[in-house]
């Protein structure tokens, strides 16, 4: 059985996303080197199960949603 190698927890502003920030995503620079951090990071792990968890999910008092793909996106 596997265990968990790593955990993070990431800020993502809206600005972050080019068709928001229309060229402002720049004034959230810190937070996007953060997230490119934790991506090297997980490179590096090459974890062969990832759990995200997001408040943008489906959600539903009486049970919780799992997505049962392969992929994300």
């Amino acid at each position: 059985m596997g265990h968990i190698v790593n955990g993070y927890i990431l800020p993502h502003p809206p600005i972050l996303v080019p068709e928001v920030g229309k060229g402002e995503e720049l004034r959230a620079q810190k937070t996007l080197n953060g997230v490119e951090n934790v991506v090297q990071d997980i490179c590096q792990d090459q974890p062969e199960t990832i759990i995200l968890t997001t408040p943008h999910a489906p959600f539903f008092k009486d049970y919780a949603y799992i997505s049962g793909g392969e992929m994300l996106f």
